[in-house]
């Protein structure tokens, strides 16, 4: 963020061209957040003031003029932003107080950009998020309590194009001029590189972690290695020697957690570390991973054999890039979201394997089971395809006579193929017309009957 002694001077703050231009654009429904309420002194003096604008700050992700989100924006046609608003939800702790009560101003904001044209309902639609949450006021503000709120934001993605308001920053003795709250942690940002959390794993497992931290390629933030804090028994709280760390918000400060064999094989800790976008590390030679049979777990957490434990951290960092860490990260969160958020979803998704395995003809391919949704780019119709899309897969082309038992019996073992993507029965026989439509077998895939006009086995090579 800028010094807010010279946020109104644009020529002084060379390379933040793009900063100030999402400022102007929003400023025309965001001018309304002066009030004297906010002040124990005089009010600002006018809206359009310098002193008024040093009082108006943008937590905005800095990729959104680097490509982040940007896509999205000038859908429909509209050379303009398009923002979105979470729908005003009360957030209360433990004890239903409310973390942070709306004031005045707040409302006042949410009402002008619901009234302006840069609004839209959809946020699918949207390049630019607003928080329900009120942060005009950093002297009010339950810093721990409002980041959990925020992360808990279906779109929140890490903070990625959320925009919060704020017009009284700074709380002393620092006084920084930026809303200093948790907005979420990027994985190339974790302090460490890989944590053990696990406080009953076998002795000679934890000797072979520690003996690591005296080599010479491991450096200070490489591993941090944790255990129970004595003589304390709060499973909420980790320690190394006198050091205590939250459980499992440590988690969410590493790049790679490690699940290793302990007291039990299944390790709750390899729901922590999802939830946590931490990818895990699995050292368990027998540990059957959930949801094997569907989910490709190569995409999103590492492997490796008890026996080359000692190699572990000489491992991880030449056989693992940024560039796939990154995508391992996004894998991890994702199937966490989809697969086990909630118990609806576990059960879900147990018994949609359950019907893929009864119905296989219906079932899913595992591409679809581990493919995320890609976000769709707005495509210039200058430059839109002259040809239909060709699908991927292949047609399978059946020549029969009336033979219909091993004909049904052919198009059950074909549509068990994942890359089927139609079946093309050629009846070759004129004098008997081909069954009716509620006779076939029910399949995934289209499938279409052609009765020719003779009896050739040529006809399955005609251009149908």
């Amino acid at each position: 963020m800028a010094d807010p002694q010279r946020t109104h001077k644009q020529n002084e703050m060379p390379g933040n061209k793009g900063f100030w231009s999402l400022c102007q654009r929003l400023l025309s429904f965001a001018m309304t957040i002066c009030s004297s309420n906010l002040f124990r002194g005089s009010p600002a003096a006018g809206c359009r003031s310098p002193r008024c604008l040093f009082l108006f700050f943008i937590s905005v992700d800095e990729r959104m003029n680097q490509g982040g989100g940007k896509s999205r924006c000038g859908r429909g046609g509209y050379q303009r932003i398009s923002v979105y608003v979470y729908p005003m939800i009360r957030y209360v702790d433990e004890e239903h107080v409310a973390i942070k009560p709306m004031s005045k101003e707040f409302y006042e904001i949410i009402d002008a950009i619901l009234n302006s044209e840069y609004y839209t309902s959809d946020p699918d639609e949207a390049c630019i998020f607003i928080p329900p949450i009120d942060t005009l006021n950093e002297n009010n503000l339950r810093k721990d309590e409002i980041a959990k709120a925020l992360a808990m934001l279906p779109h929140w993605s890490e903070g990625e194009n959320h925009l919060l308001f704020n017009m009284m920053p700074g709380t002393p003795p620092e006084f920084d001029t930026t809303l200093n709250l948790d907005r979420g942690k990027a994985i190339w940002k974790r302090q460490w590189l890989m944590v053990s959390s696990q406080p009953n794993i076998h002795r000679d497992y934890r000797e072979d972690l520690e003996a690591q931290l005296l080599e010479k390629h491991t450096q200070e933030k490489d591993l941090l290695i944790l255990d129970k804090c004595v003589p304390f028994s709060n499973l909420t709280v980790r320690c190394r020697g006198s050091d205590m760390y939250q459980y499992p918000q440590v988690l969410s400060d590493a790049k790679f957690c490690l699940v290793i064999r302990g007291g039990r094989l299944g390790q709750t800790t390899l729901y922590d570390a999802m939830q946590a976008g931490c990818v895990p590390i699995i050292i368990a030679d027998s540990y059957v991973l959930p949801f094997s049979e569907v989910i490709d777990w190569k995409e999103a957490a590492v492997q490796i054999y008890e026996e080359d434990l000692p190699t572990l951290m000489q491992t991880i960092k030449t056989e693992v890039s940024e560039e796939r860490l990154e995508e391992m990260h996004k894998q991890v969160l994702w199937l966490y979201e989809k697969y086990f958020s909630t118990m609806e979803a576990i059960t879900l998704t147990t018994l949609k394997i359950l019907n893929d395995r009864v119905f296989p003809a219906h079932a899913r391919s595992l591409e679809q089971w581990n493919r995320r949704p890609i976000p769709t780019a707005v495509s210039n119709p200058l430059f839109l395809p002259i040809t239909a899309p060709v699908n991927e897969g292949f047609t399978a082309v059946i020549l029969t006579y009336d033979r219909l038992e091993s004909l049904f019996q052919v198009i059950q073992t074909m549509v068990q193929v994942p890359s089927l993507s139609k079946v093309l029965v050629v009846w070759n026989n004129q004098k008997k017309p081909p069954p009716q439509a509620s006779m076939w077998p029910k399949i995934s895939v289209p499938l279409k009957v052609v009765q020719t006009r003779e009896n050739k086995l040529s006809n399955r090579f005609l251009p149908i």
